[in-house]
């Protein structure tokens, strides 16, 4: 047990021939334990999105003579956020004189979101008090694991009236449902089963990809479509 140096004392009387000076001599104990260590647990570590919840406790490695207080905190690490989670209104652990383990319960509970997006990281962390001398814990990682599916990707059947010059656009949207909480990428190209000539009715669409923004819900690409005026003289040919 790391606790106070302690003391021996003895004291001198009734001396018969001679007189008594210092009488009292202490002698001094001196303690070899180091200060204790304590240490942060988790349990579970690793929690459900949907309200899953974690409870934090704290020990010595060895015993101390005076009673510890361990403060808990929580920190979110990227993606997290401080509304991933929720700390418990008490936030104080006790570790009795001359025991290891604590009392008390601290908890942290997972607050569910609809965005599919990475697990989380949660960094707890403890300040120790001890009048007698502490080491101070080592923090902890709690991991939040998301629970949502991946969301859906559609993409709408515009139309538009081609007009007799110029060029008109058909924009098409594409839609994520939900939003995700991560980037989400799709590619685009021209399908097979158009009946419009590429270069003539339209111009031709090159490949390319859609890039959806954390929280983002749409995107559009768009197809210029040629005006065309129909006359008698020209019959033979679509466009003029």
């Amino acid at each position: 047990m790391d606790e106070p140096h302690e003391t021996v004392e003895v004291v001198l009387s009734g001396a018969t021939r001679a007189r008594l000076g210092t009488a009292t001599g202490t002698g001094t104990i001196t303690d070899d334990d180091a200060a204790p260590t304590v240490t942060l647990a988790l349990s579970p570590a690793s929690i459900a999105e949907s309200g899953g919840t974690a409870t934090v406790t704290a020990r010595l490695n060895h015993p101390s003579s005076q009673a510890t207080t361990v403060t808990v905190s929580a920190e979110a690490g990227p993606p997290a956020v401080s509304g991933d989670f929720a700390l418990s209104d008490n936030k104080t652990l006790t570790i009795a004189a001359g025991e290891t383990a604590s009392t008390g319960t601290v908890e942290i509970t997972a607050q569910d979101n609809p965005q599919d997006e990475p697990n989380k990281t949660v960094r707890v962390t403890g300040t120790a008090a001890n009048s007698q001398g502490i080491r101070q814990p080592a923090a902890v990682s709690l991991t939040i694991t998301d629970d949502d599916g991946a969301p859906s990707l559609a993409i709408d059947a515009p139309s538009v009236t081609e007009g007799d010059s110029g060029s008109t656009a058909l924009t098409f949207t594409v839609t994520l449902t939900p939003a995700s909480g991560q980037q989400v990428t799709v590619g685009y190209a021209e399908g097979p089963g158009g009946t419009a000539a590429a270069g003539t009715d339209y111009t031709a669409l090159a490949d390319g990809t859609l890039t959806f923004a954390a929280g983002a819900t749409s995107r559009t690409l768009t197809v210029a479509v040629t005006g065309t005026l129909w006359t008698s003289r020209t019959r033979r040919w679509r466009w003029c």
